[in-house]
């Protein structure tokens, strides 16, 4: 028996010793990676018997002399964030597969090898993936002016070792993505310290979602989810199509989104910048539907172009309120209001222009995220922005009145939806006093041409002027006397008086102090000086001559246009000294100046009450807003 077990123990023994190196060997080969270049990746793809091709713990080394259609200069490298368009040239490399990659590495980092002279790198580019492409737990991963058929998904849910030492970089550039794209970080935060360099751009992309895309499934949109791991993140230039919504989770230390181009029912931001955060930079990008937007705080070192949500901006913590009326109380969905987001009910530009004034959850989620940029660009000195959000808050407390009148009607809420109403027009909610003068000048005139049809005592020779002016023509044309003679004798009363005054200062010229009667000419000479100079400019054009009767028919043709000539000359003249006094009564009644008694009876004196009341309340609107602008 011992002999028995002696044996067994030997070759146990034996047999440990045999395989163990063997079984070490085995695992050290199946945990090594493998080394590609982009040339036999490629044809690994395409040679791959499978619909899917799968690979896993690999590395991808760029070889210069095989994989000229993959390189990027160093030059790239270097202006890695002017990149604006490709410029590679070359054709485009088909890939009938789909495409599943976790944990393939390349060699190279461009962000850790920037300012290095290291050469070339290696790219995914000039690809047409025909098929779906996945790429999981992956580092330096670059994919640039390739053409992506199916969905691409960029993923990571653990950190790699290449992560700890070179950090992790992904970059999407120039290229057309048909299909649907999720990018997304879901890492434990404790991981994520550990990760040195972390990048994500997506620049210059040509991207459609939805039903319009050739293969994408209609629910497909655009999601970016960093779940707080990114420190670096721009997502410029891109033109993206959807058919329900951009969904965009993003959170870092340096962020960029500008000059994309949304076709879609909604682009939904939720940004958390880090309390250390550089730079946030939202800028020239334009949406042809709504923008959703949530940010947890403001810097003053942000840069966030108000112009590009005017009229299209809403509150995603706002819009939340729709999913919690789609559950009862115990969590699940209720069946009475199960909709898809594509439906009417449940359309952005509904809870836009509706549900966000109806409910009051919603309604305070508004008003909350634009007071946060309100004060945001208040802070920056940047006056006439924050006047333009705060005009869009009054519009939606204007609409919430208007809401809170139809389902309780009361006179608060009436007056309060009313004034709103007018105060938009009158002053934008006085952030523009000069929009107030035009209007009241408006008023002015419409009341001026009102009193321009009634007589008033300021205008006591204004119903006469124009009967005593054809009068004065009607004379003219039947009298053989020049019209300077007819003139001075309408004029006689008025000269009379002048020529009294004249006659005293000459006999009484020798026996008062010489002042007196020198300073009495002037005011003679500036009395008559007026008659004087009419009469001599209507003795120059005095071209009639006799009666118009008498005149032979050419000289009574050029003559008539002469006298009708002038005639409207004075007509005018006289028509405008009428409005003119219609104005200045109307601007007086206006500023409330006062004159005693009102200067008009009938119907326009009751006018002329109203309009001083109008008056007083639009002057005592426009000093309110002015004086805010001022102090602002």
């Amino acid at each position: 028996m011992n002999m028995i077990r002696y044996c067994l123990r030997f070759l146990t023994i034996l047999y440990i010793g045999i395989s163990s190196p063997i079984l070490l060997w085995s695992q050290e080969t199946e945990s090594a990676p493998s080394i590609y270049t982009f040339s036999e990746l490629v044809n690994a793809i395409n040679n791959c018997p499978d619909s899917i091709f799968r690979l896993e713990n690999a590395r991808i080394r760029f070889d210069p002399k095989t994989d000229q259609h993959f390189r990027i200069t160093q030059d790239h490298t270097l202006n890695l964030w002017k990149f604006k368009k490709s410029t590679f040239k070359g054709g485009m490399i088909d890939i009938n597969k789909h495409v599943r990659f976790n944990n393939v590495q390349a060699e190279e980092n461009p962000v850790v090898s920037l300012g290095r002279d290291v050469g070339d790198f290696g790219a995914l580019r000039n690809l047409h993936f025909k098929k779906s492409l996945r790429v999981a737990n992956s580092s330096s991963f670059l994919l640039i002016n390739c053409i992506v058929d199916g969905r691409l998904d960029v993923v990571k849910t653990e950190v790699t070792e290449n992560d700890v030492k070179d950090g992790n970089i992904f970059l999407l550039w120039s290229n057309q993505l048909l299909g649907g794209c999720t990018v997304g970080f879901w890492l434990p935060q404790s991981e994520v310290s550990r990760v040195q360099e972390k990048v994500l751009s997506i620049r210059h992309n040509t991207i459609h979602y939805g039903p319009n895309s050739p293969t994408a499934v209609p629910s497909s949109r655009l999601v970016v989810d960093q779940a707080n791991y990114l420190e670096f993140t721009d997502i410029v230039g891109n033109t993206i199509r959807a058919a329900e919504w951009c969904n965009m989770f993003i959170s870092g230390s340096n962020i960029e989104i500008s000059e994309n181009k949304c076709s879609s029912p909604a682009f939904l931001m939720n940004i958390t910048p880090h309390e250390n955060c550089n730079s946030l930079i939202i800028d020239n990008n334009q949406f042809s539907g709504y923008a959703g937007l949530a940010i947890d705080h403001f810097n003053t070192n942000y840069e966030i172009d108000w112009k590009q949500f005017q009229n299209k901006l809403f509150s995603m913590s706002g819009f939340d309120r729709l999913y919690e009326l789609r559950l009862n109380s115990k969590g699940k969905i209720n069946p009475s209001m199960m909709r898809n987001f594509t439906e009417k009910e449940f359309t952005y530009e509904k809870y836009v222009n509706l549900f966000r004034h109806e409910n009051f959850k919603a309604y305070n989620s508004e008003r909350a995220q634009l007071g946060k940029m309100y004060d945001f660009y208040k802070s920056n000195f940047d006056k006439t922005t924050s006047n333009m959000i705060y005009v869009e808050m009054k519009d939606l407390e204007t609409k919430r009145y208007e809401y809170l009148q139809q389902v309780k009607p009361s006179f608060n809420n009436y007056f309060q939806w009313r004034i709103n109403q007018f105060l938009k027009y009158f002053s934008e909610y006085g952030t523009n006093p000069a929009k107030s003068i035009i209007f009241s000048l408006y008023v002015i005139l419409c009341f001026a041409l009102f009193y321009l049809l009634f007589p008033n005592s300021w205008d006591d020779q204004g119903k006469h002027r124009i009967m005593n002016r054809y009068s004065f023509f009607l004379n003219y044309m039947n009298r053989s006397e020049g019209m300077h003679e007819l003139y001075m004798e309408n004029q006689k009363e008025e000269v009379a008086n002048y020529e009294k005054f004249h006659e005293l200062i000459s006999k009484t010229r020798k026996r008062v102090p010489s002042f007196f009667t020198s300073t009495a000419g002037i005011l003679y000479s500036w009395a008559i000086s007026k008659t004087s100079m009419t009469t001599k400019l209507l003795k120059k054009i005095d071209f009639l001559r006799g009666t118009w009767f008498e005149l032979s028919g050419w000289k009574k043709f050029w003559k008539s246009s002469l006298l009708i000539v002038l005639f409207a000359f004075a007509f005018l003249y006289d028509l405008m000294i009428k409005m003119l006094n219609a104005l200045m009564l109307s601007l007086n009644t206006f500023s409330t100046l006062g004159f005693g008694e009102i200067p008009i009876r009938g119907l326009p004196r009751y006018m002329a009450i109203l309009q001083g009341f109008i008056g007083w309340f639009l002057l005592t609107i426009f000093s309110v807003s002015l004086i805010s602008q001022l102090i602002e």
